[in-house]
């Protein structure tokens, strides 16, 4: 009987009767995956059943007198897609890597889903493919050290990761951290950037429109009455404005003037919003007010009680500004505090 790879789908012969009744364990020489073969219902092959099937009734379209082209649908059957590229999807939401899977193959690439994160990392070992996406809350491992133990392999770290990181996920080390990160919000429409900024995928052509429909005919117009002749009619009779005594008004009050206010300081000018420097910068933000948070969770939890989380949490904020200055040009900085601000959006949001 013929046995097939379930992943590099390599085709083996093999004897029904070293298989037993339960079946048995295959390696494959090609990618190391290990699976299962069952022996058949019956002594028949059953992997090859199309080989015993009647030929089926060849049509000559010469003599018959029906067209060729109305034997098929009108419709044309869009071309298929070809898959040039691989990739992992470690999602455990499973209508979320459904979502990523349809979206990855509409650009060409090939998706295998894999609800837990040290299996997605297993597979990555054996046969490292050309995208990894990496969902939150990954059971077995987490994304933060899956996207680590890749940085620090030489063979896996230049591949190329994207992550999908929920606000209260723990972040990651910033020197093995994924290419691009997006939030479960930006699903799926998000991948399409950083698809294009890592030249992975055909991006799809938009679908014409369907030809719109004719429009009504108009209603056929009733014939117009014949007009008739009004009667003529008196004048209106003019009447006269009664003479009302003439007051003089009062004097306007005057107007007093005042001086415009004197024009505020200039500040520095601050980043448009849209800016990609300005979202890394907020992203970095939110990864350092994570591990802050994280850290000191009972300290940060009676800041969010009593009302003054910055002064609270002040000797973290110096500690981590140092990095922060490292990372994030004094352009970007300047006019905007990243983390005060990140850290009172996480309080408000964790208010009672």
């Amino acid at each position: 009987m013929i046995a097939r790879c379930p992943e590099c789908q390599t085709r083996y012969r093999l004897a029904r009767e070293k298989l037993g009744l339960k079946g048995a364990r295959i390696r494959c020489s090609r990618c190391e995956t290990v699976f299962r073969v069952k022996p058949p219902a019956d002594e028949e092959d059953a992997s090859e059943p199309a080989l015993k099937r009647a030929p089926m009734p060849q049509v000559d379209a010469s003599s018959s007198s029906t067209p060729a082209s109305s034997a098929v649908d009108s419709q044309p059957t869009p071309p298929a897609v070809e898959m040039r590229w691989r990739a992992v999807v470690a999602e455990a939401d499973e209508d979320a890597a459904k979502s990523i899977v349809e979206f990855l193959r509409e650009w060409g690439i090939d998706a295998d889903p894999i609800p837990d994160g040290g299996e997605a990392l297993l597979r990555i070992h054996r046969k490292p493919p050309d995208l990894v996406v990496l969902g939150g809350h990954l059971p077995g491992l987490n994304a933060p050290a899956v996207v680590e133990i890749l940085r620090r392999n030489p063979q896996l770290a230049a591949l190329k990761v994207i992550r999908i990181a929920p606000m209260d996920e723990p972040a990651g080390i910033p020197e093995f951290e994924a290419h691009h990160m997006l939030e479960p919000g930006d699903l799926c429409s998000g991948l399409a950037s950083p698809l294009r900024d890592l030249g992975l995928g055909v991006e799809p052509t938009p679908q014409s429109p369907p030809p719109p429909e004719p429009a009504p005919e108009p209603a056929p117009i009733p014939p117009v009455a014949e007009a008739v002749p009004e009667s003529p009619k008196a004048p209106a009779p003019q009447l006269r404005a009664p003479n009302f005594p003439v007051v003089d008004a009062p004097p306007a009050p005057e107007v007093q003037v005042v001086a415009p206010p004197p024009p505020a300081s200039p500040l520095a000018p601050q980043a448009a919003a849209d800016d990609p420097e300005v979202a890394k910068a907020e992203r970095l933000a939110r990864i350092i007010v994570s591990d802050i948070i994280l850290y000191n969770e009972e300290k940060f939890a009676a800041a969010v009680a009593s009302g003054a989380v910055a002064t609270a949490l002040s000797a973290e904020l110096s500690e981590a500004s140092q990095l922060f200055e490292q990372r994030v040009p004094e352009t970007i900085r300047s006019g905007r505090n990243f983390l005060v601000e990140e850290l009172e959006r996480r309080a408000e949001k964790y208010a009672p």
